[in-house]
């Protein structure tokens, strides 16, 4: 916040109230800070706000969302000045109308009246020895992650379970979890993901609560 006066005396030249023959026409205060950016604010009839940035650092799309950013936290406090700083938003309406509608754009095109594991198999016949899955240096192909997911849902239908039903995945993220997921969906089940790190009263509550029929971690189905 810049609120320090200009020198009296400098200030008396400039208006020719000095007591001597020098006159100060014009002067200007230049600064520099060692942050690679700051902002300025100059009280007065009006108020100034400057930024001050390193353009080696610092483009200009991104001090205009700055300054977007600060007129948007201006007008929303003068719009109510009653309003919690928490309460501020500092998006402009052009960057909320980007995040909530071009960025989420998404939506595409599939095969309607077709099981995720169906549009899976067909894909399954078109690069059965591409790779399907890759995670902390492992690689799984179509072809193997349908024959896995094959077995496991026969071993769940052994199990007993039955269509909609249940079943539990204690897995962290992996390959693991992925072809439990599939082998659930292709046993005609319906899978619940469970965070193993949950406290074992939490999972228990989870499983009772679920009325999960089968639990499924990285080893084996345990229940």
């Amino acid at each position: 916040m810049k609120n320090y006066p200009l020198d009296q005396t400098v200030k008396e030249w400039i208006e020719g109230k000095a007591s001597f023959d020098i006159k100060i026409r014009k002067a200007e205060i230049r600064e520099q800070t060692n942050y690679p950016f700051n902002i300025i604010v100059q009280p007065g009839k009006k108020w100034k706000v400057k930024f001050m940035a390193d353009r080696a650092l610092f483009d200009t799309q991104t001090l205009e969302r700055i300054a977007g950013h600060i007129r948007q936290i201006l007008k929303s406090v003068v719009q109510n000045p009653e309003m919690k700083v928490t309460e501020i938003d500092i998006l402009t309406p052009e960057e909320r109308e980007e995040i909530l509608y071009r960025f989420n754009d998404t939506a595409t095109d599939y095969p309607k009246g077709k099981t995720v594991h169906e549009l899976f198999e067909e894909q399954v016949e078109k690069t059965p020895d591409k790779t399907a899955l890759v995670y902390a240096g492992k690689e799984i192909s179509y072809g193997e992650l349908n024959k896995k997911t094959n077995q496991l849902a026969r071993f769940l239908r052994r199990k007993g379970l039955k269509p909609d039903g249940i079943v539990a995945i204690l897995v962290e993220r992996s390959l693991e979890m992925v072809i439990g997921i599939l082998g659930i969906l292709k046993a005609g089940g319906a899978y619940l993901p469970i965070d193993p790190d949950y406290p074992e009263e939490r999972i228990k509550y989870m499983l009772e609560d679920s009325n999960a029929g089968i639990s499924f971690n990285s080893k084996a189905v345990c229940r």
